[in-house]
């Protein structure tokens, strides 16, 4: 019913420790890096000040001024989360795998696995059939065996 985007085929527990290894591994080096963050920022700052000149939004030097005035310290706060969200994952949770689920064209909708991602009021997304997954969702496999759905992957439905 679900697809997903499985680890690789090792055993769980020494897939883990390698993971949580090579996570710690890069976190020691880019912390030793002091400007990283500043670095990340500056770079998130001119790729989007591109992307909206491309959108015909402004000219990129002009771009790259007002982010850096108005957004620069909410960038700067995304990107400290990030990192603590990748530590939190990659080192806390080794237990556990962690993958993706998305839903197949064709099968039907299930309301323990997804949602209807343009629900519509009065309409039961009950026995319509998905066409494709528009946000993935998250699933934690168990050691001990066992799934729980963390986020469910969010489909469009097809009208009957």
């Amino acid at each position: 019913m679900r697809a997903h985007f499985n680890p690789p085929s090792e055993h769980r527990t020494v897939a883990s420790n390698w993971r949580a290894l090579t996570r710690r591994t890069l976190f020691n080096i880019d912390s030793s890096q002091q400007d990283l963050p500043h670095l990340v920022v500056n770079s998130l700052i001119e790729q989007l000040a591109g992307l909206l000149s491309s959108c015909g939004v402004g000219e990129p030097a002009d771009n790259t001024d007002n982010i850096r005035k108005y957004a620069a310290d909410k960038l700067g706060s995304l990107f400290t989360a990030a990192r603590k969200l990748n530590k939190m994952i990659g080192e806390n949770v080794v237990s556990d795998d962690l993958m993706v689920i998305v839903i197949g064209e064709g099968h039907l909708f299930d309301g323990e696995h997804m949602e209807d991602a343009y629900a519509r009021g009065g309409v039961k997304p009950n026995q319509r059939v998905v066409i494709c997954t528009t946000d993935l969702g998250l699933c934690e496999r168990k050691r001990a065996g066992g799934e729980k759905i963390l986020l469910k992957s969010k489909v469009v439905l097809r009208d009957n």
